[in-house]
């Protein structure tokens, strides 16, 4: 009987829209931030 590895496919899927959710944040923050730049 083996071990699982820690790098399951459910896991890696996680950790990927954690990355992408994570990612899109940031961006939409930005944007925000710039376009009260642009109004100021």
């Amino acid at each position: 009987m083996r071990r699982k590895s820690c790098f399951s496919p459910s896991l890696l899927r996680c950790w990927m829209l954690f990355y992408f959710v994570l990612r899109f944040t940031l961006m939409s923050m930005a944007l925000m931030e710039h376009l009260v730049y642009l109004m100021d």
